[in-house]
């Protein structure tokens, strides 16, 4: 039975890596054909977010043939967070890029198809990651929940600046609406390590000591 449930965990977890990758190759690809900023960072986020997934999974496993999982499950976590702050990262540098030019460019109209596809998809990942069961929601679990949450994030970005890239006036919406997500998203990152890293909270909670 916990073998069964295990293949569960890693079905869960690699069911999410190639929703990630198709997000990354679309979005690269129409991105460097619009020549927009946006698609191409979401598009680089949905990359690492397919990096994450298959860390997750080994992560999932190494979980059930070593003694000290808490250590293990601070390095996944403590990865994670990297990886979370490095893609809000790239968010915020588009921001800043995109306030600094003193030219705008009209994206062609099928651009905000592409980042309404890649929201959808995000969308759907949080669903399967809400279906997981109760036993499974360790701190990476919660960790992959921050990342799926900026993801989607980085999607209603793009979303909304490939769409009002074609009203007059709101040029430089997106910009702005970047540098507000990205400062909720770097709070949220500094609540995670106070909880896990300074607080530290008692290793008694069965979060830390999930085994599947």
């Amino acid at each position: 039975m916990v073998h069964h449930h295990h293949s569960e965990r890693d079905h869960y977890l690699l069911g999410l890596a190639p929703l990630s990758l198709l997000v990354c190759v679309i979005e690269l690809a129409a991105g460097f054909l619009s020549g927009s900023l946006a698609l191409i960072t979401d598009g680089f986020h949905s990359g690492i977010d397919y990096v994450e997934n298959r860390l997750n999974a080994y992560i999932a496993h190494r979980a059930t043939l070593v003694s000290n999982v808490v250590r293990l499950r601070k390095w996944g976590f403590a990865i994670s967070l990297l990886l979370i702050g490095i893609t809000s990262g790239l968010m915020l540098y588009e921001a800043i890029l995109k306030l600094a030019m003193s030219t705008t460019e009209v994206l062609p109209l099928w651009t905000p198809a592409i980042a309404a596809f890649a929201l959808a998809v995000g969308l759907r990942q949080l669903w399967l990651h809400l279906k997981v069961p109760k036993a499974y929601k360790n701190i990476n679990h919660w960790a992959q929940w921050l990342h799926l949450i900026t993801d989607v994030s980085a999607s209603i970005t793009a979303l909304i600046g490939t769409g009002l890239s074609h009203m007059r006036g709101f040029e430089r919406a997106d910009s702005w609406a970047v540098i507000g997500i990205v400062g909720i998203i770097w709070l949220r990152i500094f609540v995670a390590i106070y909880e896990v890293y300074i607080y530290r909270s008692p290793t008694s909670n069965p979060r830390w000591h999930c085994r599947h």
